[in-house]
């Protein structure tokens, strides 16, 4: 990556204090956020996930949630209070999360038909969508329940909804999905990035 130095300069390095992977980040404003990721525990198949919130701009960070065998991928809000994230335990089996306060208190909710580990989350009102190592699926109610889209196995998979009716899912060898219409049908989109990994849309 090369950047301007007119550009380089507007950055400044902000440390988190943590040990963790973080695999991802998410604010909702300019001063409040939360960060994601996970820290494997050596030797074993565990894992310790980790939610981080900062309510001053990133300057400051405390942990608001903390779990063994749990690895969190990604976070999404809804609105201001609702606020969501998803991973996988154990690395496979797939795990949602909810915060119903803005980012303060996290509790696990069902995640219905979703299959294998949670690497994407949109939401649009009361429409959701997770994309997974195991395809992309739908929530019609606000995360209530989900249902099944179309499957595609992918070891790092992503998903990006400009609205509630229009997206894509990136998966394994250039498999690039597009929907017009919520998910009820989706094409081959576009054509040309053939044996290429989309890790992220």
């Amino acid at each position: 990556c090369i950047l301007a130095q007119n550009v380089f300069t507007q950055w400044t390095v902000q440390h988190s204090d943590t040990n963790y992977n973080l695999t991802n980040i998410n604010f909702i404003d300019e001063n409040t956020g939360i960060a994601a990721g996970y820290s494997l525990v050596p030797f074993t198949n565990q894992a310790k996930g980790v939610i981080y919130r900062t309510s001053n701009a990133g300057a400051n960070w405390v942990i608001v949630f903390l779990d063994t065998s749990l690895l969190v991928y990604t976070t999404e809000f809804m609105d201001n209070q609702n606020w969501f994230a998803g991973g996988a335990y154990y690395s496979t089996q797939p795990k949602l999360l909810k915060s119903t306060n803005a980012g303060i208190n996290w509790f696990y909710i069902s995640h219905g038909e979703i299959t294998h580990g949670i690497h994407s989350l949109d939401y649009y009102s009361s429409v959701a969508y997770a994309v997974t190592n195991g395809g992309c699926f739908r929530s019609t109610n606000g995360g209530l329940n989900w249902s099944a889209g179309f499957g595609a196995f992918s070891l790092s998979p992503d998903g990006f909804f400009i609205n509630s009716l229009t997206g894509w899912c990136g998966f394994d060898e250039g498999n690039i999905f597009k929907t017009t219409n919520g998910g009820d049908t989706w094409v081959l989109f576009p054509q040309g990035v053939e044996n290429i990994q989309a890790r992220k849309i």
